[in-house]
């Protein structure tokens, strides 16, 4: 659009767009330069389009009002020629005009359906009857075996959105995510973690009940550090997974003109994964801080530790639009997975919650969940002592969650208290002391396990 200078000394263009928007945004004339969206270049319906959609994260069209509205504006310091202050610009004009949600197709036994809409690129655009086919085409491997096209963009025959069904196979998307890859995974980490976590808690007893001189206390006190190292390391190999779904997460590019539901769907439950991460680790310091009787702020002064309640169900629908990436956002363009989402998330703690069983966690879908978790380990870590209460386990779906649950709890625990007794006592020797309560506990075991009885291998 042309700009005018007011005193004359200069013509400029620049690339500016006014969208008077429809009720569904209050009536009112939204004057926004294009250029303020870095990406977005094109001061015509298609650009205008995409514009609409992103400011109220809905599917919108549209429709070129062919008029033009002159605004002064306040010309930057920067961008000064001369004494001028002020420029008129003429702007054009488009009306935002929001679809209808597609209403979904029966999907018959031995079937799948999926999604599909135009993204937010600046280079997107609705799409021909045809074009919207050949996308599921790609996607299906076949002809969909029903389609419907929703979103008619003005009089053109152009569409915002497809849902298609087809009843061939769906390829797999992300091989990392894929539970029988997860299952198989842990299987085969779960036998080799067991022997170490068997090797270290029998290290861990001969180091608590031997006095300090005696070979056989030496002897433990490496055997502690060579299968911590151990385990740290297998647990490395355990979490291979998830590092692989990173990389493939992060560096996915929505290169595409149009969007998929499905894939939106194992992306966000790769950032999903992501996320609860940092929960982890908040735990795991938690713990450690509360078996050395002291406090996570004093135990890790120099780490900045994120509250706990951050990772509550409903902060983090919350807080994503806010602080995370884009595919994070997918159940604003996707409000039919957040049900889904949400129930992934959920389940995800439950099996990630270290010291404490899948079936005692049902309470993590209420508000302020994880202020319980907090009460809890304060219950069951206690300084230099574990309590196993709610790690009883009764099937083999939480196994791999008890196994790995202990031998994380243990490394961490007993490596940050032995260490801190250290700091705080100056010599190895006085740890005989800071453990010499445990001497009663074990002198009548024949072996320590961390894990119940009852959970199989």
């Amino acid at each position: 659009m042309r700009s005018r200078n007011r005193r004359g000394t200069r013509e400029r263009w620049t690339l500016t767009t006014v969208l008077e928007m429809s009720s569904w945004l209050n009536q009112y004339l939204f004057a926004i330069p294009v250029k303020e969206f870095t990406h977005y270049r094109r001061c015509d319906v298609d650009g205008a389009g995409r514009m609409c959609s992103m400011l109220n994260n809905t599917l919108a069209y549209a429709v070129d009002l062919n008029s033009t509205v002159d605004i002064v504006k306040e010309v930057p310091a920067y961008r000064r020629i001369g004494n001028e202050t002020t420029v008129t610009v003429a702007f054009r004009r488009f009306q935002c005009i929001e679809t209808k949600p597609a209403k979904e197709l029966d999907v018959p036994e031995g079937s799948w359906s999926d999604r599909l809409v135009v993204s937010d690129r600046p280079d997107s655009k609705c799409l021909t009857k045809e074009e919207w086919l050949k996308h599921a085409r790609s996607g299906c491997g076949k002809e969909p075996t029903n389609y419907t096209l929703v979103g008619k963009c003005g009089k053109n025959e152009t569409f915002l959105e497809m849902i298609f069904v087809c009843d061939r196979a769906p390829a797999k998307l992300n091989r990392s995510l894929d539970n029988s890859h997860w299952e198989t995974t842990l299987d085969k980490h779960q036998e080799t973690l067991y022997s170490l976590l068997n090797s270290y808690t029998a290290a861990f007893k001969e180091f608590a009940t031997t006095k300090t001189g005696d070979p056989k206390h030496l002897s433990a006190m490496y055997n502690l550090m060579l299968f911590g190292g151990e385990i740290r390391l297998k647990l490395l190999a355990e979490q291979t997974w998830s590092i692989e779904a990173m990389k493939e997460y992060h560096g996915h590019e929505y290169t595409s003109d149009v969007i998929s539901r499905r894939k939106m769907k194992d992306d966000l439950k790769v950032a999903v994964s992501d996320w609860l991460h940092g929960r982890t680790s908040l735990l795991i310091a938690m713990a450690a801080a509360n078996v050395a009787g002291t406090n996570m702020e004093v135990m890790f002064p120099s780490v900045s530790m994120s509250p706990l309640k951050m990772f509550d169900v409903e902060e983090y629908f919350s807080v994503s639009r806010k602080v995370l990436g884009e595919a994070r956002k997918g159940w604003m363009v996707f409000p039919e997975l957040k049900a889904d989402i949400e129930k992934f998330y959920i389940d995800f703690c439950k099996n990630h919650t270290l010291g404490i069983a899948p079936r005692h966690l049902d309470f993590l879908s209420k508000p302020n969940a994880h202020e319980k978790i907090e009460k809890i380990y304060s219950e069951i870590f206690s300084p230099v002592q574990i309590d196993k209460k709610y790690l009883h386990v009764e099937n083999r779906f939480v196994a791999h969650y008890a196994y790995v649950s202990a031998l994380v709890l243990v490394t961490a625990v007993l490596s940050l208290t032995f260490w801190w007794i250290r700091k705080k006592n100056g010599s190895v020797g006085d740890v005989t002391v800071a453990f010499g309560n445990l001497k009663n506990r074990f002198a009548n075991e024949d072996k320590m396990h961390i894990v119940m009885d009852d959970v199989e291998t």
